[in-house]
């Protein structure tokens, strides 16, 4: 299939997304270094903070983020549609066109195993990552006594 521009757009709309969905969560957590010690009564409002509102905005930025350099290179469409998906909450027209992008382009990405263990040869397995950095990692050998074998 011709290449268009769809998934590098979409790439990097996911990725200025993700960004900007990281950029509340850094400046909670580094504002919050700076000020003074909090006293025991702020500390439960502290916590939720950076429990309920930190940590899953830094979870989507990031998968948005990983989602947009996936979709640019034109690799794991699952994860770019993901990425896309994690994108909405920066702005809906960024992860909507994202979304509709990265939908239209499937076509252009590369087909690739799922992750998962698999055995190679009686006593060796191979652990494929196809979200490493650009090819599966042999993770070592694993020798499997007998009584585990199948």
């Amino acid at each position: 299939m011709e290449k268009t521009w769809k998934p590098k757009v979409a790439g990097a709309l996911c990725i200025i997304a993700g960004s900007l969905i990281l950029v509340i969560p850094i400046a909670v957590i580094g504002n919050s270094g700076v000020q003074t010690p909090a006293p025991p009564d702020d500390i439960g409002a502290a916590l939720f903070m950076v429990i309920f509102v930190c940590i899953p905005l830094i979870m989507l930025g990031t998968v948005a983020v990983v989602g947009g350099i996936y979709a640019s290179r034109r690799q794991i469409w699952a994860l770019a549609l993901a990425g896309s998906i994690c994108a909405l909450p920066a702005g809906l027209i960024l992860g909507i066109l994202a979304i509709v992008f990265i939908v239209r382009g499937k076509g252009e990405f590369k087909a690739e195993a799922p992750a998962g263990v698999y055995r190679l040869n009686r006593g060796e397995l191979l652990l494929y990552l196809p979200f490493s950095l650009g090819s599966s990692v042999h993770i070592g050998s694993i020798l499997v006594g007998p009584e585990l074998q199948s």
